[in-house]
């Protein structure tokens, strides 16, 4: 990875994320999905933890990228297809990234 540093803000917390240069738009942009999601969540079960909220907020997003309901709850479950059935390489893409931005927001708040 060569240079840039990204603060995001999710949950009211700020993030910093190390991305390649040209992709800091893209982060936050990320960043700023995950934050509705969290405070759509955060409105609806309480502040129940940054970790818990993350989880549940990872769910839906992944739910919503492979084509499911949209984030609503008490939703019909996505079908039982491989993913390659449901979702185009680009949304794959875009669902790696997203899943890889999690995983760091994640160590950050195991060393947090």
């Amino acid at each position: 990875m060569s240079g840039s540093i990204v603060t995001i803000r999710i949950n009211g917390q700020p993030y910093q994320l190390g991305c390649d240069k040209g992709q800091e738009a893209e982060i936050e942009s990320y960043g700023q999905m995950v934050d509705e999601m969290v405070s759509s969540l955060a409105s609806s079960v309480g502040q129940i933890g940054d970790a818990r909220l993350l989880v549940m907020a990872s769910i839906l997003l992944a739910e919503k990228v492979a084509g499911g309901t949209n984030g609503t709850a008490g939703a019909a479950p996505v079908e039982s297809a491989p993913l390659g059935e449901m979702v185009d390489d680009a949304q794959i893409d875009q669902l790696e990234k997203l899943a890889n931005t999690i995983s760091k927001l994640a160590a950050s708040l195991k060393s947090a």
